[in-house]
């Protein structure tokens, strides 16, 4: 899967994006969401946030039990 991130300006309710020379599909799937003020494009933040937000989502990764033996 190829995927982008980047940061654009909104301009009266519009933006426009030019996609690579090497990005050739016929269709996209386009998500928005307002940027904050800790948004980065840093990939360690975003792969960390990405972890810690599955790990939490699966059952088997919740039992406390398991942790007692780390500690």
């Amino acid at each position: 899967m190829t995927a982008i991130r980047d940061f654009i300006k909104v301009d009266q309710h519009k933006i426009n994006y030019t996609l690579p020379d090497d990005f050739n599909y016929n269709e996209v799937e386009i998500i928005i969401m307002p940027k904050t003020d800790d948004s980065t494009l840093d990939e360690n933040n975003d792969v960390k946030s990405f972890s810690n937000h599955s790990a939490s989502t699966i059952n088997e990764w919740i039992d406390d039990r398991e942790d007692s033996v780390w500690k």
